[in-house]
């Protein structure tokens, strides 16, 4: 009998002395994140609401109302949950409260679905350097606010970036059925004959950035090369990918080549031409061009330079237009 009273005290004790290192150490962490949010806030790359301690009894963590990450996209929710066990603090996990507003390009998307979960792995260091995060939306669907009805949603998306060495960092993201308004693939090209919904949509690469990711206040690191291991999308059957390298200036336009390989390629070019309004004079070359490639490759499939040069891009020798701004 002595030996069980024993055993609860120390039990009660054990349990005691966890719970104060929990709320002591939520306690010294709300601190450091207030401060850290009224860095980012200086800096204009974020703001947020009260901030307060969150993972009592076993865990350490904060809570944030109102959070708004600043960038692009920007990114607005009601609440964010961080918290890390006691046994692992380097570890943390947190819950993306629902729904969700997403600002890219002008446009304003409310987000809402089943669950979103954020993971944030430091590591030591002044700077508290970010090692690895991830990303995970179940069930996404993304409305544009001037809409009546969810423009985009998906089974699931998930996104995973591992550092590497210094600002480099291994990113593999994924998107799962990601269905599109009905009827919208067919009215951009009726002949192309692509259903509403993309099969998948993956992409590994190696990104360098100007600077670490870190947990203390800084300005946002800009992509400095892309290094696409594999980009692919599968929709209706259909596969198309990219591999290659690309560096970006500071103004965010990039420089150099990538593979471009398509299977099926005339479905793919007539509904290129719809989407990003290929003038139609191209066309005859674009097929004289397709015809030539896929020849050199036995099965029908081609492999053609997608070229990056001075703000513009092209395929081959055929102009496409602007290039997008990685910034």
């Amino acid at each position: 009998m002595r030996i069980l009273r024993w055993g609860a005290m120390i039990a009660v004790l054990s349990a005691i002395l966890v719970a104060g290192i929990s709320w002591f150490g939520s306690q010294e962490i709300t601190r450091r994140a207030q401060a850290a949010l009224t860095g980012m806030t200086d800096l204009g790359r974020a703001r947020g609401g009260a901030v307060t301690a969150a993972g009592f009894p076993v865990r350490i963590g904060v809570q944030v109302q109102d959070l708004a990450l600043l960038g692009a996209p920007q990114v607005e929710t009601p609440r964010l949950v961080a918290t890390a066990p006691l046994w692992n603090p380097l570890d943390w996990s947190g819950d993306l409260a629902l729904p969700m507003v997403v600002t890219t390009g002008g446009m304003r998307f409310n987000v809402t679905g089943t669950s979103a979960r954020v993971g944030v792995r430091p590591g030591y260091g002044a700077d508290w350097p970010v090692r690895a995060t991830s990303l995970a939306l179940l069930d996404p669907a993304a409305t544009y606010e001037a809409a009546g009805a969810p423009s985009l949603t998906a089974k699931a998306l998930n996104l995973v970036a591992l550092q590497q060495d210094g600002a480099a960092y291994r990113i593999h993201a994924a998107i799962d059925a990601l269905a599109l308004p009905p009827g919208l693939a067919a009215s951009l090209t009726p002949t192309a004959r692509f259903p509403d919904t993309i099969e998948t949509v993956t992409a590994d690469a190696l990104v360098t950035f100007s600077t670490p990711f870190t947990l203390t206040p800084q300005p946002a690191p800009q992509i400095d090369t892309l290094q696409i291991d594999m980009m692919r999308l599968i929709w209706g059957g259909h596969q198309i990918a990219l591999s290659g390298t690309l560096t970006v200036d500071p103004a965010g336009q990039p420089e150099g080549t990538l593979q471009l390989r398509v299977q099926d390629w005339q479905q793919w070019l007539e509904f290129a031409q719809g989407a990003l309004r290929i003038d139609r004079r191209a066309m005859p070359v674009l097929m004289i061009l397709g015809n030539t490639l896929s020849r050199a490759t036995g099965d029908g499939t081609i492999v053609a330079p997608l070229v990056f040069r001075d703000g513009q891009m092209a395929l081959g020798p055929v102009p496409l237009g602007p290039a997008p701004v990685l910034r």
